[in-house]
């Protein structure tokens, strides 16, 4: 069970920017330590240089970040791979959405049916399409399942901008993404007979660890409107 390592060794967050560039290099690369690597090591090299001080950038630091594609190009690589992220971060919130207003239909297959539809005729903050089809839902479900919760928990209070992680609201961020995970863990889908199992293994998803510094959070999933009930009907499994 991997852990997400931003606690010191008193159990206290660690420094705010570092802490938040740990989540989200384990937000964009679950699977990949290498890139999480250079994810961090690119946001420490990019502080140290906006700070304008005389410190030196560690060699291991900007070892790291070069091999990695240096600054600017982590960044790119992480803006290529950040709307996968979300996309696993809504099929969560659509299944314990359902799970809360239409149990008979919690299944991460009608999830990901709400999340293309919603998405048919949506824009982003750039007014860029944000159109997926069902292949790259399920793809990017598969990929970014193990983080999922941190993505819930990322569009639900940032839905504005998310790609902007603010270091102060990061122990908000950690508590709403434990509260995904937790209810994620409780909720087996119908239908599934003797091949049930929860929609998250705690076993399997990068935790948030306990810590004073992350309040519990109850986060309660909004209602289903008019439209949503309506592409649920129209709903065919192929």
């Amino acid at each position: 069970m991997p852990t997400l390592e931003v606690l010191d060794q008193d159990g206290r967050l660690i420094d705010p920017g570092l802490a938040s560039a740990t989540v989200l290099a384990t937000m964009l690369y679950p699977s990949d330590e290498a890139g999480r690597d250079g994810f961090v090591a690119a946001a420490i090299q990019t502080s140290l240089q906006s700070a304008q001080t005389r410190q030196d950038i560690p060699t291991e630091i900007a070892k790291l970040t070069y091999e990695q594609g240096g600054g600017p190009g982590i960044e790119q690589q992480g803006l290529k791979v950040l709307p996968q992220g979300a996309i696993a971060g809504e099929v969560l919130i659509r299944v314990l959405q359902l799970a809360a207003h239409a149990p008979e239909h919690a299944s991460i297959r009608k999830a990901q049916h709400l999340v293309e539809r919603s998405r048919t005729t949506a824009r982003d903050g750039r007014d860029k399409p944000m159109a997926a089809s069902p292949t790259s839902i399920e793809t990017a479900w598969g990929r970014f399942k193990a983080v999922a919760h941190l993505w819930a928990a990322f569009i639900s209070m940032w839905n504005d901008d998310v790609t902007l992680l603010d270091d102060k609201q990061l122990p908000e961020l950690l508590s709403g993404a434990r509260y995904f995970a937790v209810s994620a863990a409780r909720h087996v889908p119908p239908g599934m007979g003797n091949k049930a199992h929860p929609v998250l293994d705690l076993g399997e998803i990068w935790m948030v660890p306990d810590s004073t510094d992350i309040p519990v959070v109850t986060l309660e999933p909004p209602a289903l409107d008019e439209k949503e009930r309506d592409w649920l009907a129209d709903y065919t499994h192929t």
